[in-house]
C-alpha cells in the first residue's frame, strides 16, 4: 500500500508539472493610498491605506518619512509592521508645518513613496487677557487683549458670554478684537448685575475663558430740577436740585454737573464747567448780553455721557459796559489832523450808553491827567490835535452818571509819529537807467518805525510804491521822462502819522548820437574824429562800442564817456586797400544796453590802376599772329578802363587790332590776349596806353618765317 501511494503521488506530480505553465516573477508594491496628516497638540497623526498592488509578494513593512520644509531632505522617522495603518509623531512644535509621506515594502523591496501631505500641530489658544467693561447707556462695552498664545493657529474669533449668577451663561461671538475706543457692546437689562467671560477660538477650538465682574447696567442720569438763576453785574449764579437715582432701575446718582452757556439763544454752546456743583457762579460775562444756560447731570461712568439738559434764560447781566474796542490813533487826511477812533463796546451793559471819556497823559506831566468827555454815545471818533504827538490816550464807555457806571479803561494808544523831515526827491541817471531817489529824515519825535511811499503824476491819484519801508530812502526806477511827479511819504509808529510830499520833474530819456556826417576821409590820409554823445549826464561811465560796415574804415572801439560828461571823441581812419574805388561807409555806435545810432564816412581812394602785361619782349615769325601777351590791371578801377594798343610806325614792322581792350570793376583782373602780327622783319614795339595811366611798352622782334 505504501508503495502504491508513492506511485500515485509521483504520477500526480508529473501530471501537474506537465500541464502547468511558467510562474510570473514578483515586483515591488505600489505606493500606499489615502495618506493623511491630522494635526494634534504638539503631534501629527499619519494614516494610510494599503497599496493597490502588493507586487505579487506579501507586504511586510511600512516606512513613514518626514521633512520640515519643502526643500529639506526626507528623514525616515518610523518603520511599522505590515498590519499598521497609522502612526502618531509626538514632541513637535505647535505652529510649525511638517511634511510626511509613506512607502510599503514586500519581499522584493521598497515601493515608491506616496504624495506628500502636511499638517501644523496646534492646540486651542490661551485665555484672552485684560478683560474689562465700561458702562454704556443700557449696555456693557466689553474689550480685552489677544491671548498670549494662539496655540499654533490664528485666532479667528472670540465668544463673549454673560451671566447674572455666574453659572448660567448667554453668549455672542465676534471676529474683531475690540478696544476701549471700539468695544463689543452687549445690550443688557438696566439695574442688573452681570458677570462676563470671554474665550478665544482657532482651528483647534475654543480655549480657556477669562472672567470679570460683576458690572451693573445703567442708563444716563435724569434731568436736574428746580434750575434757577440770579443775575448780577458780570455774572449769573445758578442753583438746581439733583435728579433722582434708582440703582435697581439702572438710574445712577449724579456726581458732577456740566454747565454750558450760549450768547446766541442756544445756537452754539460753550462749556463753563464739567465739574460744577450747585450753587455755581458763571462769571466773566458781558453786561447787556442775553445769555442762556443749561445744566446736565454727570456720573462716574464716562461712557454714559450727560443726562438730559435743563435750560434757563434769565436775561442779561446789568452793570457798567465793557471797554470800547479797536482804539486807534491815525492821521485823518481829510480833516488834516490826528484822529482818535474806536468801536463801541460789544454791549451797553444792560442800559443805554451815555458818554465816552478819554484820558491824556505823558511822562512829563504829573497827575491828575487831563480828560475829555464825548457826550454823544453814537460818536466813534474825535480830533485830538497835537496831543497825539506827545500823549498816550485811553478811553472808557459809561452808561450812567458815576465812575461806577463806566467800563474799564482800554489799553492806551499813542503817542503817534510826527511827519518826516527833510523830504526831497532827486534824479540820477546811471547809464540808460533814470532813478528818482526820495530821501527823508526821521520825524522830530523819532517815533516812526516804518514808512509807506506813494507817487502820483500831474493831477492823477496816488498809487503805492512801497509799504513797510524801514530805511529813510526809496529809489524809484519806474518813472517816465519829462513828467511831473509828486511823492508822498507816510510814517507809521503808534499809528499812521501825517504825510509829507515833494515834487520833481523828470528829465529826458537817455540818448546816443553821432555827427550827422558824412565825414570825408582819404585813403592813406590823415585820420579824423567823430564825437560820440549822450543826451543826459550819467552818474556812471558809459561804454560805447563802434563798428564799421566796411574794412575800408578803421574805428577806435570801445570808447568811454566818463561819468559827468556828455561826449567823447573816437578816432577813425581810411585803410589803404588794393583797389582804386572810393567807398560810402556806415559807422554804428551801441551803448547802454541797446541804444544805437549811425553816421556816414565817405572814403576817397588815392590809388591809380596800372597796366599789367605778361611779357614785355616777344619774338614773332614774319607773317604770323601772336596772342601770348596777356593784358590786365593791377587793381580794381572805379569805372571802365579802355586800353589802346599802338604799333610803332617807324618803320611799321607789326600790326595790332584797332579795337581797344576794355576792363571794368568786375573783370579788371581777368587777363585779355593782345593780338600782334609780324609784318616786316626787324625790331619794333607796341605801346599800351589809357587816359590817366602810365603807358606800357612791349618790345617786338619779327623774325624770318619758319
Amino acid at each position: 500500500m505504501r508503495l502504491l501511494a508513492r506511485v500515485l503521488a509521483a504520477v500526480l506530480m508529473a501530471t501537474v508539472l506537465f500541464h502547468a505553465g511558467p510562474v510570473a516573477a514578483a515586483t515591488k508594491p505600489s505606493a500606499p493610498r489615502a495618506v493623511k496628516a491630522t494635526p494634534l497638540n504638539k503631534a501629527v497623526k499619519v494614516t494610510w491605506a494599503a497599496p493597490a498592488s502588493t507586487g505579487g509578494s506579501r507586504i511586510n513593512a511600512y516606512a513613514v518619512q518626514r521633512r520640515n520644509t519643502t526643500t529639506a531632505p526626507w528623514v525616515t522617522v518610523k518603520y511599522t509592521g505590515a498590519a499598521a495603518r497609522a502612526w502618531t509623531e509626538t514632541g513637535l512644535v505647535n505652529g510649525a508645518r511638517f511634511y510626511y509621506r509613506v512607502m510599503a515594502r514586500n519581499g522584493v523591496g521598497w515601493g515608491p513613496t506616496s504624495p506628500q501631505v502636511s499638517a501644523v500641530p496646534r492646540t486651542v489658544p490661551s485665555s484672552p487677557r485684560l478683560l474689562e467693561a465700561d458702562v454704556h447707556p443700557g449696555a456693557l462695552g466689553v474689550y480685552w487683549s489677544a491671548p498670549s498664545s494662539n496655540g499654533g493657529a490664528s485666532v479667528d474669533g472670540y465668544r463673549v458670554e454673560w451671566s447674572t449668577d455666574g453659572s448660567t451663561w448667554t453668549g455672542a461671538t465676534t471676529s474683531a478684537l475690540p478696544s476701549q475706543a471700539s468695544p463689543f457692546l452687549v445690550p443688557l437689562n438696566l439695574g442688573t448685575r452681570y458677570w462676563l467671560q470671554v474665550r478665544a477660538h482657532n482651528a483647534a477650538g475654543y480655549g480657556a475663558t477669562t472672567g470679570a465682574g460683576p458690572y451693573r447696567v445703567y442708563t444716563t442720569p435724569g434731568a436736574v430740577t428746580g434750575l434757577a438763576a440770579t443775575v448780577s453785574s458780570g455774572q449769573v449764579q445758578l442753583t438746581w436740585t439733583a435728579p433722582a437715582s434708582n440703582v435697581a432701575l439702572g438710574v445712577p446718582a449724579a456726581t458732577a454737573y456740566l454747565v454750558e452757556v450760549s450768547d446766541d439763544g442756544g445756537d452754539t454752546w460753550a462749556t463753563d464747567s464739567s465739574t460744577a456743583q450747585s450753587p455755581w457762579v458763571v462769571d466773566d460775562l458781558t453786561n447787556g448780553i442775553d445769555y442762556t444756560f443749561r445744566v446736565s447731570a454727570l456720573t462716574g461712568f464716562t461712557k454714559l455721557g450727560p443726562g438730559l439738559a435743563t435750560e434757563i434764560a434769565p436775561g442779561a447781566p446789568v452793570g457798567p459796559p465793557p471797554s470800547p474796542r479797536s482804539l486807534a490813533l491815525n492821521w485823518d487826511e481829510v480833516a488834516g489832523d490826528h484822529r482818535l477812533s474806536w468801536q463801541p463796546p460789544v454791549s451797553d451793559g444792560g442800559k443805554p450808553l451815555t458818554r465816552y471819556v478819554a484820558e491824556y497823559w505823558n511822562q512829563a506831566t504829573p497827575p491828575p491827567y487831563p480828560t475829555f468827555t464825548y457826550s454823544d454815545p453814537s460818536q466813534t471818533s474825535a480830533i485830538v490835535g497835537a496831543f497825539a504827538l506827545d500823549h498816550q490816550i485811553r478811553l472808557r464807555a459809561c452808561n450812567g452818571p458815576t465812575d461806577a457806571d463806566c467800563s474799564p479803561w482800554t489799553d492806551p494808544v499813542g503817542p503817534i509819529t510826527g511827519p518826516v523831515t527833510g523830504l526831497v526827491a532827486t534824479q540820477s541817471t546811471a547809464g540808460a537807467t533814470r532813478t528818482v531817489v526820495v530821501d527823508w529824515d526821521q520825524p522830530d519825535n523819532g517815533l516812526a518805525t516804518s514808512y509807506d511811499v506813494l507817487r502820483k503824476a500831474a493831477d492823477g491819484d496816488y498809487a503805492s510804491l512801497a509799504t513797510g519801508v524801514t530805511d529813510t530812502q526809496y529809489a524809484d526806477a519806474s518813472t517816465v521822462a519829462a513828467t511831473d511827479y509828486t511823492y508822498k511819504v507816510v510814517p507809521h509808529g503808534g499809528g499812521t502819522g501825517a504825510p509829507r510830499t515833494t515834487s520833481i520833474t523828470t528829465g529826458a530819456d537817455q540818448s546816443l548820437t553821432l555827427p550827422t556826417g558824412p565825414t570825408a576821409l582819404t585813403e592813406g590820409g590823415a585820420s579824423a574824429t567823430v564825437a560820440v554823445s549822450i543826451g543826459v549826464v550819467s552818474t556812471t561811465d558809459v561804454v560805447v562800442t563802434l563798428a564799421s560796415d566796411s574794412p575800408a574804415v578803421a574805428v577806435e572801439s570801445p570808447v568811454t564817456i566818463p561819468a559827468g560828461s556828455l561826449s567823447v571823441d573816437a578816432e577813425i581812419s581810411a585803410v589803404q586797400d588794393a583797389n582804386a574805388v572810393g567807398e560810402h561807409v556806415v559807422l554804428t555806435a551801441t551803448a547802454l544796453g541797446g541804444l544805437q545810432t549811425t553816421t556816414a564816412v565817405d572814403v576817397t581812394d588815392n590809388d591809380v590802376p596800372a597796366i599789367v602785361v605778361s611779357s614785355s619782349d616777344v619774338a614773332i615769325p614774319l607773317g604770323t599772329t601772336d596772342t601770348s601777351v596777356l593784358v590786365s590791371l593791377d587793381r580794381k578801377p572805379a569805372g571802365t578802363v579802355t586800353v589802346l594798343a599802338t604799333a610803332d610806325p617807324s618803320p611799321a614792322r607789326a600790326s595790332v587790332p584797332a579795337e581797344p581792350l576794355v576792363f571794368g570793376p568786375d573783370d579788371w583782373n581777368v587777363p585779355q590776349a593782345l593780338s600782334i602780327t609780324g609784318t616786316a622783319k626787324g625790331g619794333t614795339s607796341v605801346t599800351l596806353s589809357s587816359a590817366g595811366l602810365a603807358d606800357r611798352v612791349v618790345n617786338i622782334s619779327v623774325t624770318n618765317a619758319p
